[in-house]
């Protein structure tokens, strides 16, 4: 039997991440508006775009996670969903698979920050 190799993320995803990466004051703003109500829901249509194999759709919705993400200052966030419109009209299939993975990741933990400073557990 072969060696087995584990591979390890170069990059793990931290929960303070939105927290970190939108500018002074913005997160608890962000909280209260529907932007992220919209990113979620961009997201899952992210999420169900890839597994129809819909691509010219998730081109589209990874576009509007982008521009979302942008305004809202999440950069990394905005700079995943840009490389998933990029890839979405290629033909590498992994790398595809690897960012939409990265953009469901991050955007879980996005929203569990940004959701947790809207309703504060008291």
């Amino acid at each position: 039997m072969g060696k087995v190799t584990v591979l390890q993320p170069l990059e793990q995803v931290r929960w303070d991440c939105a927290v970190v990466s939108a500018p002074a004051g913005r997160a608890e703003e962000l909280a209260r508006g529907d932007t992220m109500d919209f990113l979620a829901l961009e997201l899952a249509r992210v999420a169900l775009a890839y597994r129809d194999a819909r691509f010219d759709r998730l081109r589209r919705c990874a576009g509007r996670v982008a521009e979302l993400s942008s305004d809202a200052g999440l950069d990394r966030m905005a700079l995943v969903a840009r490389t998933v419109v990029a890839l979405a009209g290629g033909r590498d299939e992994i790398a595809l698979a690897a960012n939409v993975a990265r953009l469901d990741r991050l955007g879980d933990a996005t929203l569990c920050v940004i959701w947790s400073v809207r309703e504060p557990l008291c």
